[in-house]
């Protein structure tokens, strides 16, 4: 029995005695007991994680411990032991007295070192509990994200169970609120509604969903969110019994996409102006090389026709001036008639050249008036009656019944009608008509003096009609008859005519005649 106590109480002892750093006392023996079993419990803690136990098996082995003392002790003050060292009753009550007190003391140092350091690990946990929820609020705070989970209920509509992470930073809801109404109604906007539904068909149908959508928040500000969900599925039940989410506040990356897109956009429409303005451009470098191209060779052709109508009429005129003073007496008097005639071709050949020339250098400044034109084209006709006749050809002249007030510079409109004249006397057959009329027209809600000169003339055909106004172009009419001519005449008659904002239009058939018909603007009823 002595060896069986000696064995239980050593070990206690041992341990005990271990504790007293600072000498054998009451305060002593506790602070260095409770340090003692604190190490002991954190070494035993740490061996048993090593070994892939709990750590509570530490303190389950210094329980163990303080048994054995205790046992140890219980078994020193047992009563056959105490009998045998004593027979007296005395001594037996106040041994079994201090073994009961040992017992209990035991027992209560024992429960009091399990729950303080059961408090200990309490406050270490709780601690680190508050610390994690500390950084989880603020990671939450700080991040631009958040997480969700809905209920769905057997008809498909969904209540929302928890929500958390920047939600209200992020909208400007809290999930109370957010809750109390129609779940995302108040987020979504107007115009990703139709995505929403969509969403929510998809997910109830068991599948995962990522999409990317707007919100309005609470300020009614619009911020675009992208979510991904995916649904909870319940065997038991057949369906989808939750759906969990996370989203996160993309505004500023969509809003830089945006951004890139425009600016893609309006890059691409600025490539395509300048794609279109270099492609006008070049038309255009190509039209004005080619005018320049055609004002060279009109520059080329004029000084040759210029150079070829003033040798005609000075090498008639040379001609006649030889004759005068070597031909025959009785011929002088035909000799002067045609030098005068070859002088007058020449001096209308220069004026037109030079009429050219200030029509070219805008220093042709009409004398405008109002006129009635029935009455200037009426006494042109009469004057030029004498002339169709000796050509054997009928001038006919119809006259409006209208008044036709317009604003002209007579003396130029008389040369222009006089061109038109000219041309149908020289390009009718003899027997022929030429017909002036004057009428009224409307066109373009404009009220219009119009005269027209028809004959029944040769005609032009339809591929020398673009090229009737051009200087010095001459048809095949003028070379089959032999007609004399310079080519400016039209071309002249049509920049006067613009002069007075009017025009010339030419309807022609070959071997029935021309008809030229001349546009002029009428003044209102007040005369302007």
């Amino acid at each position: 029995m002595l060896c069986v106590t000696f064995l239980l109480i050593v070990p206690g002892g041992i341990y005990f005695l271990k504790s007293l750093d600072h000498g054998i006392s009451f305060c002593s023996l506790k602070k260095g007991l409770s340090r003692r079993l604190e190490s002991s419990w954190a070494m035993w803690g740490d061996k048993a994680s090593r070994k892939g136990l709990p750590p509570s098996i530490g303190g389950v082995l210094i329980i163990v411990v303080i048994y054995l003392f205790v046992g140890g002790g219980w078994i020193l003050f047992s009563d056959t032991l105490v009998a045998a060292i004593s027979p007296n009753p005395t001594v037996l009550i106040a041994l079994q007295t201090v073994k009961g007190w040992v017992y209990v003391l035991a027992t209560a140092l024992m429960l009091y070192l399990l729950m303080r350091r059961n408090l200990k690990v309490t406050q270490k946990s709780q601690a680190a509990l508050r610390e994690s929820e500390a950084r989880y609020q603020a990671v939450s705070e700080l991040s631009s994200d958040y997480a969700y989970a809905l209920y769905v209920h057997p008809d498909g509509t969904m209540a929302l169970a928890w929500i958390a992470g920047a939600f209200t930073a992020i909208t400007g809801y809290t999930p109370e609120t957010i809750s109390a109404t129609d779940l995302w109604s108040a987020l979504l906007h107007p115009e990703d509604k139709a995505l929403a539904q969509l969403r929510s068909a998809v997910l109830l149908g068991n599948k995962p969903d990522t999409s990317m959508f707007r919100i309005l928040t609470r300020q009614g500000e619009t911020r675009w969110v992208r979510e991904h969900a995916r649904p909870v599925w319940d065997e038991d039940a057949g369906r989808v019994v939750q759906i969990i989410g996370a989203a996160q506040d993309i505004t500023v990356q969509r809003q830089a996409e945006l951004e890139i897109a425009e600016l893609n956009r309006a890059l691409q429409e600025h490539a395509a102006r300048l794609e279109d303005t270099v492609a006008q451009r070049t038309a255009e470098l190509e039209t004005a090389l080619a005018q320049a191209q055609a004002a060279d060779r009109s520059k080329s052709e004029f000084v040759s026709n210029v150079s070829h109508e003033l040798r005609t009429p000075l090498t008639s005129i040379k001609l006649y001036v030889a004759l005068l003073s070597r031909g025959k007496a009785e011929k002088q008097s035909d000799y002067f008639q045609a030098l005068v005639r070859e002088t007058d071709r020449l001096q209308h050949l220069i004026e037109s050249l030079l009429q050219i020339s200030r029509l070219d250098l805008g220093q042709m400044q009409p004398e405008f008036k109002q006129v009635d034109l029935n009455q200037l084209v009426g006494n042109l006709v009469a004057d030029r009656r004498p002339l169709f006749a000796s050509h054997r050809l009928a001038l006919q002249w119809q006259r409006s019944h209208d008044l036709l007030i317009t604003r002209v510079d007579s003396r130029l409109l008389e040369q222009v009608l006089t061109n038109l004249l000219t041309n149908a006397l020289n390009y009718t057959p003899p027997g022929g008509t030429v017909w002036v009329r004057t009428a009224l027209a409307e066109a373009e809600d404009q009220r219009w003096g119009t005269v027209v000169v028809q004959d029944t003339g040769l005609g032009i055909a339809s591929e020398e009609r673009p090229q009737l106004f051009r200087r010095f172009y001459r048809g095949e009419a003028s070379r089959t008859l032999n007609v004399a001519g310079t080519g400016l005449g039209l071309a002249i008659s049509q920049e006067i005519v613009a002069l007075h904002h009017g025009r010339i239009t030419v309807e022609s058939k070959l071997n029935e005649g021309s008809t030229f018909t001349l546009w002029l603007p009428l003044c209102d009823m007040s005369g302007q």
